[in-house]
């Protein structure tokens, strides 16, 4: 019997506690165009170690949905699935999000963003040299970004976002669009 009422007590209680905190439930969608810059690691490509998915100047486009939860309608934090697609080169990524919305009570203000997680692509390219390099690939996942928010309404914000990605043993610029509902 005294499981059922420290279980009643406890659920009451996080029903209380949560309907006085600030914290609204999020989603945000955002796509946009990836620059390839260059690779991190340099290895002999007779070696058949690391080799490289994304090809120099290979550019793609990459599909976010994150589901969150904004705190105080400054920071948000969540979990992330999205589509990378790269000439002939296909993948997704899975990872957390963080966001800095500094300027809560202006229409436009300031972001920051932080992206850590793991992304898998899966190399189909025809102009391989040897068999290794048709593996799957996956890697870690860094992405450090600034842009600019406006505020639509209370609960809906469009942005505008670039910085640096780091995946796949690449360095790459996002160009991204996103909402945030």
């Amino acid at each position: 019997m005294k499981p059922k009422k420290h279980l009643i007590g406890l659920i009451f209680a996080l029903l209380v506690f949560s309907g006085y905190s600030q914290v609204n439930n999020s989603i945000k969608t955002e796509t946009g165009f990836i620059r390839h810059i260059g690779v991190l690691k340099r290895v002999d490509p007779l070696d058949g170690k690391y080799p490289y998915t994304i090809k120099e100047k290979q550019n793609g486009i990459d599909l976010n949905v994150i589901y969150g939860r904004k705190y105080d309608g400054v920071l948000f934090a969540g979990i992330g699935i999205g589509y990378l697609g790269f000439e002939k080169v296909n993948g997704f990524s899975l990872f957390s999000d963080f966001e800095i919305v500094p300027l809560k009570r202006t229409w436009f203000s300031p972001l920051l963003g932080l992206k850590l997680g793991y992304s898998h692509v899966w190399n189909n390219r025809e102009d391989v040299l040897w068999e290794s390099q048709n593996e799957n690939m996956g890697t870690f996942l860094t992405e450090i970004s600034v842009g600019l928010n406006f505020k639509a309404t209370e609960n809906l914000g469009i942005y505008l976002k670039t910085g640096l990605l780091l995946t796949q043993w690449s360095i790459l610029t996002p160009i991204r669009i996103g909402i945030r509902f």
